[in-house]
């Protein structure tokens, strides 16, 4: 016999992208920035929403920009939650006299689908993603 169970989650929100909300980095610090950095306006004719990059202290204008809605995107995802695979072997347990045997495997979050451009929809940068995890074990009864 063999068992299959799953579940996905919905959520269709909206969310701040690019790592800019609060939780963003320091201003002057050297950090590593997304791709989206590149798309930044360079010269006089560019046409782009991503302010210019800059050594010096720039606090106004990027504080305006990071906490404007320009900033928001479509977070909607949809997440693989959760999967559950069981298959049972009692059939072939009592030739080795037990009760019950079956072998199972366990995952939780597995996929997520989403154009979402920050690191993750669903903790949007203020913490980390979940965990992907996969278990698997043997059950048995005497």
């Amino acid at each position: 016999k063999l068992e299959l169970d799953f579940l996905f989650q919905f959520v269709q929100q909206e969310g701040k992208e690019y790592n800019y909300g609060p939780q963003a980095n320091a201003y002057g610090t050297r950090f590593n920035q997304g791709r989206e950095a590149l798309d930044r306006w360079q010269k006089p004719g560019d046409v782009t929403d991503i302010p210019r990059a800059t050594t010096s202290p720039a606090f106004t204008l990027f504080d305006v920009y990071r906490t404007s809605t320009a900033v928001w995107g479509d977070a909607s995802f949809i997440r693989l939650k959760n999967v559950s695979l069981r298959y049972d072997l009692s059939e072939y347990a009592r030739k080795i006299k037990l009760d019950r045997l079956s072998v199972y495997v366990n995952a939780q979050n597995l996929l997520t689908f989403t154009d979402y451009k920050g690191m993750d929809p669903e903790t949007q940068g203020i913490r980390l993603p979940p965990v992907k995890t996969i278990t698997a074990g043997i059950q048995l009864s005497l």
